[in-house]
C-alpha cells in the first residue's frame, strides 16, 4: 500500500462498516491497512471478528495466524494456520505459514510429514509417466 493514505483508506473502512458490519471484505482490508500502520492489536481484533463471523474464513484465520506470529504467540499461529488449512486445504500460503511456524518451534520434522496431496501438488511427472503407460 506504498503511496496511498492509510489513515484516509482506514477511515474509509471504518465508514463502510458502521453501515455494513459484518462485510467480511471490508474488515479484511481494514485488517491490512491497520497492519500497514503498525496497528497489530486493532488489525487482530479485526480477524477476530472475521473468524468470530465465518468461522469458515479461510483468509480471517490466515491473517489472524500470521499477526499471532509476528506478536510471537506460535502455538495460537499454528492453530489458526491449521483452522486455514481446514477452511481450505489447497492453501499454498496458509501450509507455508504453518510449516514456518513449526520450524520456529522447532518442530521441523511434523512439517516433512506433510505429503504432496495435503498441499495440493501433484507431481507431473508421474502423470506423465502415467499417460506413457496407458498408451
Amino acid at each position: 500500500m506504498e503511496g496511498r493514505d492509510l489513515p484516509r483508506a482506514e477511515s474509509a473502512f471504518r465508514q463502510s462498516l458502521a453501515f455494513y458490519p459484518d462485510r467480511e471484505s471490508t474488515l479484511i482490508n481494514l485488517a491490512a491497512v491497520l497492519t500497514e500502520q503498525g496497528k497489530i492489536g486493532e488489525a487482530k481484533a479485526a480477524c477476530e471478528r472475521i473468524v468470530a463471523l465465518n468461522d469458515n474464513s479461510d483468509e480471517g484465520w490466515l491473517n489472524l495466524g500470521m499477526l499471532s506470529a509476528q506478536g510471537g504467540d506460535l502455538p495460537r499461529a499454528l492453530a489458526c494456520f491449521d483452522k486455514a488449512i481446514t477452511c481450505k486445504p489447497d492453501s499454498v500460503e496458509a501450509h507455508f505459514c504453518r510449516g514456518n511456524a513449526l520450524m520456529q518451534l522447532g518442530q521441523p520434522e511434523a512439517f516433512s510429514l506433510l505429503d504432496d496431496h495435503q498441499c495440493g501438488i501433484r507431481n507431473v511427472d508421474s502423470d506423465r509417466s502415467e499417460e506413457h503407460t496407458s498408451e
